[in-house]
């Protein structure tokens, strides 16, 4: 039996951000086969340039890979968002895929759930976000968005589970 060599590959090569074995490398880059919350977990920060992505859609049958359901689709995908932030340079593009969820209303639930994680502290809601404050005010008007009441529109009634045990958040 023949053991198969690793490819030689300049010293910036992908395929070297990743502690993890990669399913095969070219010398344009490498792929891999896994959880992708498991492998954005093993990616140095701010060290990709772009992110392209088609998640699975959210459709009415569950599908044998484990599609998320509709109702979920979006709190799904959401959980993705601080990875994508995380390992993206300053000047990064996050290109999605998706005929079920338009931009525009990824964006207003991703700032909503942080709206609501912060207990609606717009200056910590934009360091979050990475955006500066103005820019969130002016997406507040345009998506319409208000502090709510408690458990009021803009507040689901799992936001406050975000909170256990951080007495810091407020």
């Amino acid at each position: 039996m023949t053991r198969k060599k690793r490819r030689k590959v300049p010293a910036d090569h992908p395929a070297d951000l990743l502690q993890a074995k990669p399913l095969y490398v070219t010398n344009l880059g490498a792929a891999y086969v896994g959880d992708s919350r498991d492998l954005l977990r093993l990616l140095p920060d701010h060290s990709v340039n772009a992110i392209v992505t088609s998640p699975p859609y959210a459709l009415h049958f569950k599908k044998s890979y484990g599609n998320p359901d509709q109702a979920e689709y979006v709190d799904w995908f959401l959980g993705f968002a601080p990875e994508f932030r995380r390992i993206l340079r300053p000047k990064g593009s996050l290109v999605i895929d998706s005929p079920n969820m338009k931009l525009e209303e990824l964006e207003k639930e991703y700032i909503l759930k942080v709206l609501n994680f912060t207990r609606w502290q717009k200056k910590r809601s934009s360091e979050l976000l990475g955006i500066n404050a103005s820019t969130l005010y002016r997406k507040l008007i345009s998506y319409g968005l208000e502090k709510p009441g408690k458990n009021g529109p803009g507040m689901s009634e799992h936001d406050d589970e975000l909170h256990e045990g951080d007495e810091h958040a407020a």
